[in-house]
């Protein structure tokens, strides 16, 4: 578990450096793929490969935030593939999970500050196939604001098998099909009358 968050600190890390590698020029451009953009930088000497998709929301006098950011990761140095976080634009309400429905699944994903992270490799890998093979995701969280009811975003799809396509040759990480999605919610038992 330890590793776990770890990989999850250098990867939070990682996503605040991007504008600085931009800007330096160590970012790569893997292309634009639908609605995601792909990249892909040296960590070290050590590739690092992502996806990333922004959705910006409308404004609102009453609930303030920014751009929202869904992104997967891959560093194959540190044996990490599939890492997805999503960063919502506002801070979640402290101990909240963040439900993520795709399809017919429901993902619930643990929250700290403004960004949502699966708790282990098995949910990121099924959620990133998820992503891959679906047009649309809805998540739903709790803002920290006083006042504010849960918020339901809807975040368009489109392009994701490509640009994870692009990431996994980028990363050397051979990308297979994506298996059928699965829940990491348990189904309540059927109730009987």
């Amino acid at each position: 578990m330890f590793f776990r968050y770890l990989v999850i600190i250098v990867i939070l890390a990682a996503a605040l450096a991007v504008p600085a590698l931009a800007q330096s020029g160590a970012q790569k451009s893997l292309g634009t793929f639908g609605v995601w953009q792909a990249y892909s930088y040296k960590d070290g000497d050590q590739p690092v490969c992502y996806m990333v998709k922004a959705a910006h929301f409308p404004k609102s006098k009453k609930f303030k935030r920014g751009t929202a950011y869904l992104m997967i990761t891959h560093r194959p140095a540190e044996n990490s593939k599939d890492v997805v976080n999503y960063t919502s634009g506002y801070n979640f309400k402290p101990a909240t999970d963040v439900a993520v429905h795709i399809g017919k699944n429901t993902f619930d994903l643990f929250t700290q500050k403004d960004t949502a992270w699966s708790r282990d490799p098995k949910t990121d890998h099924a959620l990133a196939a998820a992503i891959r093979n679906s047009p649309n995701m809805k998540t739903t969280g709790t803002p920290a604001q006083t006042g504010m009811g849960t918020i339901t975003d809807t975040l368009d799809l489109r392009g994701a098998t490509a640009a994870y396509q692009a990431i996994g040759k980028a990363c050397g990480i051979a990308v297979e099909t994506p298996v059928k999605m699965t829940s990491t919610r348990k189904k309540k038992p059927a109730i009987k009358h």
